[in-house]
């Protein structure tokens, strides 16, 4: 399997090297890079089936280094040494979410799931559906008039009657005269989901999630419930099983 590294660290991709010849000879590392710039153009002339990719970089970040990626149609496994980002690297179909320093049996098992799993043509899907959410803009009806938004900046809404509160990332909330139900039909197919009565979340801002308390944590630190009700169909939604 044609493989890249991306990580910025040298003493890491040597790491990765090492355990991969040793333990995964499967693999053919065909490039490496330690940035984002560079991790493009390897990723552009190299043309890998899987992508072994940090995710803090000293340029950007593995996640801006995929949405400068055409061509979509590779695996990825994150590595990273900050366990912040699991929520939103599933969400743009990761394999796998390896914290550093790389457990071997961790990773022969991603390794597995991408032989098991065969085609990752939903995967590239979803990834190009998170991708193209990016600048998307919503006009909303509110009591004054009507707000315009972009997509990737609205955190939640929250039914209040036949209102419905929106939090956004940037802090400018507003209140939009449209129910909960009427968000649900126009943001269904971005990639929100309705956890609770009350609740309709961008699964791209969760920072993290607590089953036990069925608790979602949002990247602007609120917290939503999530229902019992819809707690499978939200675990199942975020690959978290």
């Amino acid at each position: 399997m044609r493989t890249v590294i991306i990580d910025d660290t040298r003493i890491n991709r040597e790491a990765l090297l090492k355990l991969i010849e040793l333990k995964l000879p499967k693999l053919e590392v065909v490039g490496q890079a330690n940035s984002l710039e560079t991790g493009i153009q390897e990723m552009k002339e190299k043309k890998p089936e899987l992508l072994i990719l940090d995710i803090e970089l000293g340029d950007g970040t593995g996640f801006q280094l995929l949405d400068q990626i055409s061509n979509l149609d590779f695996n990825v496994i994150f590595v990273t040494a900050f366990d912040q980002y699991a929520i939103q690297a599933f969400k743009v179909s990761a394999v796998d979410y390896l914290l550093k320093p790389v457990n071997t049996e961790e990773l022969i098992a991603a390794v597995d799931k991408i032989e098991t799993k065969g085609s990752n043509s939903e995967n590239i899907k979803s990834l190009s559906a998170l991708m193209n959410q990016k600048n998307e803009v919503l006009s909303v009806s509110t009591q004054n008039g009507f707000e315009s938004i972009e997509i990737a900046d609205l955190v939640r809404c929250e039914a209040d009657g036949k209102y419905t509160h929106c939090i956004r990332l940037n802090g400018k909330n507003f209140t939009s005269s449209k129910n909960l139900k009427e968000f649900e039909k126009l943001l269904i197919d971005k990639n929100f989901a309705r956890v609770h009565h009350s609740h309709l979340i961008n699964l791209n801002l969760i920072k993290s999630f607590n089953r036990y308390d069925s608790i979602v944590t949002m990247t602007n630190q609120e917290e939503v419930p999530i229902s019992q009700r819809k707690k499978r169909a939200f675990i199942e939604k975020v690959n978290l099983i």
